[in-house]
């Protein structure tokens, strides 16, 4: 078992720390550990969830974890509760559901937790070797370059190791990280590996966080996961009509479907991507299926 595992266990009290350390001893790439009140633990392993046999969580268990989560002020994580979910140390991220408190549209709150799922960070050093080198151009230039897959398919993994070997191939790195999972920051440290330079906006909205860095930090490649609003669009080919080199990941199956939706059409064209990569699970997360220059 992994020491990243180990710091998620910290927030989790005995004996229930000790029955998911020993249930996730025996599995292999252990990549999510969920807690739903009066339901069995279950660890998500290799694209199955497994079960522990008798480790019902109770909800007041829920509750204390949920507040050691929140270091015992959770006032002051109101902000990241509102998106659902909270980064901790070693830049894991504990998912949040319960009982939505909603204002005008918006939600301002959940209260009741009835679930916590805890997605354990991961950094494979080297993952995006295979498609770093298809990206760069004969000039020695990153090309942009957008990463499609289904959900957990390795997308964000991949774009964290693209932002580290541009980063370390001397380049200068933006990263808009709105949900915390390309850099992992905890108290504005980076806590995964992205090179020497790079420059993190965490926390922001993808579209102004992008607008905000291409005006203020000269970045000569933008990095940023799941576009998918038309405002989102719109910086993404602001940055690319600009001149900066785009890495960004988009939820589609296939190659072909982006292409053919209408509402991506302005990211492909003259000042738009240059390459589109494909990732599944076929091998594992991260299967490289197609790198397809456009």
């Amino acid at each position: 078992m992994n020491d990243r595992i180990f710091q998620i266990l910290e927030y989790i009290p005995p004996p229930m720390r000790e029955e998911i350390a020993s249930a996730a001893s025996g599995l292999h790439n252990v990549e999510e550990i969920r807690l739903r009140a009066d339901l069995p633990i279950s660890i998500f392993s290799n694209g199955k969830s497994h079960q522990i046999d008798g480790g019902v969580t109770a909800a007041a268990d829920i509750q204390s974890i949920f507040t050691a989560v929140c270091e015992h002020s959770v006032y002051a994580y109101l902000e990241e509760i509102k998106q659902g979910f909270i980064t901790v140390n070693g830049g894991h991220r504990v998912g949040i559901c319960g009982r939505a408190i909603v204002r005008n549209g918006e939600i301002e709150n959940i209260k009741d937790i009835s679930g916590l799922n805890f997605r354990i960070a991961r950094e494979v050093i080297g993952c995006a070797d295979k498609i770093f080198g298809e990206i760069i151009s004969a000039n020695q230039e990153v090309e942009s370059t957008l990463i499609i897959s289904p959900p957990q398919c390795g997308k964000t993994t991949m774009l964290r190791d693209l932002a580290r070997q541009c980063s370390n191939f001397g380049l200068n790195v933006s990263v808009v990280d709105c949900r915390g999972e390309i850099a992992a920051c905890y108290r504005g440290v980076a806590q995964n590996d992205l090179g020497a330079n790079v420059d993190v906006l965490d926390g922001a909205p993808k579209a102004a966080g992008m607008m905000m860095l291409l005006r203020s930090m000269s970045p000569q490649v933008l990095v940023t996961d799941e576009i998918g609003g038309d405002d989102d669009i719109f910086a993404v080919s602001q940055g690319m009509s600009g001149g900066v080199a785009v890495i960004a990941s988009v939820h589609g199956a296939e190659v072909d479907h982006v292409l053919r939706n209408e509402k991506y059409a302005p990211l492909f064209g003259k000042c738009g991507f240059s390459n589109i990569v494909s990732l599944s699970r076929r091998n594992g997360a991260g299967t490289i299926e197609e790198v397809r220059k456009l």
